[in-house]
């Protein structure tokens, strides 16, 4: 953790990340409500060196930036990744000539927990889950929850903290994979 740092995370949250490593964390509500936000504090409570890496369905880093200028301190621009549907798209037809079109979605993810192998504490957000999902279904197709599965593996095996953001307060298949909403 940080040294000297202010946090506005409950200490109910840092004990849960405290756990173990590659904690995976649900944050659901409706829009507006502040998810983002409380993933980006958490990320800065809990990530030393800026070892985080925020995949985006929404916003590019320069936006985020703007809007939420305490956030450089906390993620270097190459650690926030650009997933909006044009450009998530675009990179999987990149990654999948030779692969299925499952196995090339979860490639694309499995990249980003490759990279943080040689972090200390590293953290990963996606923001918004379902966004992820809505653009990627053409591809996964059935698969959704096996695909939901891996990704969290995927966080615990490589010792990478996890949180998943999302718009639906219902409860979601996802709900029951995460070690905590």
């Amino acid at each position: 953790m940080q040294s000297n740092v202010q946090t506005s995370v409950p200490k109910e949250i840092i004990d849960f990340f405290h756990v173990d490593k590659g904690q995976t964390l649900l944050i659901k509500g409706m829009p507006g409500t502040g998810k983002t936000t409380l993933a980006l504090e958490i990320m800065s409570s809990l990530c030393e060196e800026r070892n985080g890496v925020y995949i985006s369905t929404r916003v590019d880093p320069r936006r985020l930036y703007a809007t939420n200028p305490w956030v450089e301190e906390v993620l270097m621009p190459r650690n926030v990744v650009n997933a909006t549907q044009t450009k998530l798209l675009e990179s999987l037809r990149k990654a999948g000539k030779e692969l299925s079109s499952y196995y090339a979605v979860l490639d694309f993810f499995r990249v980003f927990f490759e990279e943080t192998e040689d972090m200390d504490n590293p953290m990963i957000i996606i923001d918004s889950w379902d966004a992820v999902l809505n653009y990627t279904s053409h591809l996964i197709g059935s698969s959704q929850h096996s695909f939901e599965q891996n990704i969290c593996e995927f966080a615990r095996d490589l010792d990478t903290h996890l949180i998943f953001v999302s718009e639906f307060a219902s409860v979601m298949p996802l709900d029951y994979i995460v070690d905590g909403v």
